[in-house]
């Protein structure tokens, strides 16, 4: 099960309205249509959060490289599947 959140917004009575005409075009609930606006913009910014490494992970990498104690994964799903 997705764990969610409640988010609570305030907006100009005007565009909730022009938003949920358009939510109601497309068959949505407001919610609905919002979580639809949320995962789009995601989608077309082909954004997703990424975050440095540690000075400590890059130096297990790098030995893990040296000592050729790395192996090469080319099905991430398949790899985790097999880890089960």
């Amino acid at each position: 099960m997705i764990q969610q959140t409640q988010v609570k917004i305030n907006l100009p009575v005007q565009l909730k309205k022009l938003i949920k005409n358009q939510a109601d075009l497309y068959g949505y609930t407001l919610a609905g249509y919002f979580r639809y606006l949320a995962v789009k913009q995601i989608e077309d910014t082909r954004w997703f959060p990424v975050k440095k490494m540690s000075k400590r992970t890059e130096s297990n990498i790098e030995k893990a490289f040296v000592n050729n104690k790395w192996i090469e994964i080319d099905n991430v799903g398949e790899y985790f599947d097999k880890l089960k």
